[in-house]
């Protein structure tokens, strides 16, 4: 088990048991993991069951998220679901949460977010910036690695107030995963019971 401590007081629950398919030893970030926070229910962790297709995580997400579920256009091609689980129950004070995590590439990562989303560790970072998706307030930050990136992006929300009910993460640009989240955005988010929006 990895307990990650990030020293910030988050909107959610304040132990965290991260994803083993999301940390990356390669990755040289300020931060000390991709995902230490939401958090992540490990008390519950055992009992989300496999899934055979992105289709099926998908309906189970359906099933327990608050907000309109949908997959993002725009997805890598290779995208599957991550090998060492696929669905996070995450700990929400706002909301029924889940995660759905993918994987692509040589070690990349699509984290989705849905119910409620925040950044990770202490973010959002310096490089955090405010925009829109298909009208409603956003907060994205783009950081390049090398020749990788590691993008967030929250809405509803802004930079003052950086917790939304959609959230996309991962190794894409600012550019792609911000077309993505338009893509998701069939209806607007319902914005009542956030707290500080």
């Amino acid at each position: 088990m990895l307990l990650v401590a990030t020293g910030c007081a988050s909107p959610l629950a304040s132990s965290s048991r991260a994803p083993a398919a999301r940390r990356s030893p390669t990755r040289s970030s300020p931060y000390p993991s991709p995902i230490a926070s939401p958090t992540v229910d490990s008390a519950r962790a055992t009992h989300t069951p496999r899934f055979h297709s992105i289709g099926a995580a998908v309906a189970f997400i359906k099933g327990r998220a608050d907000v309109p579920v949908v997959l993002p256009a725009g997805m890598p091609r290779s995208i599957a679901l991550s090998p060492k689980k696929a669905v996070y129950r995450l700990l929400a004070q706002v909301a029924p949460s889940r995660m759905l995590s993918l994987v692509f590439g040589k070690d990349k990562h699509l984290l989705i977010q849905y119910g409620s989303a925040t950044f990770d560790g202490c973010g959002p970072g310096p490089d955090a910036r405010n925009v829109h998706v298909a009208g409603v307030p956003a907060v994205i930050e783009g950081r390049r690695y090398g020749s990788s990136w590691w993008t967030q992006l929250i809405w509803p929300a802004t930079l003052a107030h950086p917790l939304g009910r959609y959230g996309l993460s991962g190794s894409l640009p600012p550019g792609r995963m911000l077309r993505m989240a338009q893509s998701m955005q069939t209806s607007s988010p319902r914005q009542d019971g956030i707290p500080n929006c």
